[in-house]
């Protein structure tokens, strides 16, 4: 089998597994090979969590920003990390029910 990336016509890169000898032409036919749905994300909690970590480590303003740039990285990184690593998780509990 081969890994196939392709570009849908909404402009998201996908990925399918082809056997060897399939032309790459077919990677739309293949079988998906993808990371979690972000839209399953809670956009709402997780602006909620990011505005709440930037009023608890004083990023009110831009000079805030430029003093503490490693605390702004560390927020957006903790945050985001999180929610997407309980997307990975559900996503293999899920798989693995299917099987």
């Amino acid at each position: 089998m081969k890994l196939v990336k392709w570009e849908d016509d909404r402009g998201n890169v996908r990925a399918s597994l082809l056997r060897n000898s399939d032309s790459e032409d077919m990677a739309e036919s293949g079988i998906p090979v993808c990371p979690p749905d972000l839209d399953l994300i809670d956009w709402n909690d997780t602006k909620r969590i990011l505005y709440n970590e930037l009023v608890n480590r004083g990023l009110f303003t831009w000079l805030d920003v430029q003093k503490a740039q490693s605390e702004l990285d560390t927020v957006i990184k903790t945050v985001f990390r999180q929610k997407i690593i309980s997307l990975y998780k559900d996503k293999e509990r899920a798989d693995q029910h299917t099987k």
